[in-house]
């Protein structure tokens, strides 16, 4: 069965295999964090002292949704490297122009 949980380093959820009552060893996702996951004993029991905001069996439907949402709120990965590449094209640009300026002054005829 799948639970729900939220990670307590980032506070991104994410989803988890296991079975009711098991204490499954999981790592985020997004940013890597271990941690313990303790599913509850019983659904019938689940509002017997384990808070349903934290442990929610979902369904295979609202999984793709979570990953779609994901997915949208990420930049593609061609504009990233895009970005980063101009980024550094500018300060080698500019690297440079300084370089040009200063080695011309140093060697201008006396």
């Amino acid at each position: 069965m799948q639970y729900r949980t939220t990670c307590n380093n980032c506070g991104r959820e994410y989803m988890v295999d296991g079975n009711p009552g098991e204490t499954i060893h999981a790592k985020c996702p997004y940013c890597g964090a271990l941690a313990n996951v303790v599913t509850p004993a019983d659904m019938n029991n689940v509002n017997a002292g384990v808070s349903t905001d934290t442990y929610q069996p979902i369904r295979p439907e609202s999984y793709r949704t979570m990953r779609h949402e994901k997915r949208k709120n990420e930049k593609p990965l061609f504009l990233r490297v895009t970005m980063w590449f101009l980024i550094i094209i500018t300060i080698l640009f500019i690297l440079l122009t300084i370089l040009y300026f200063v080695f011309t002054g140093l060697t201008s005829p006396k």
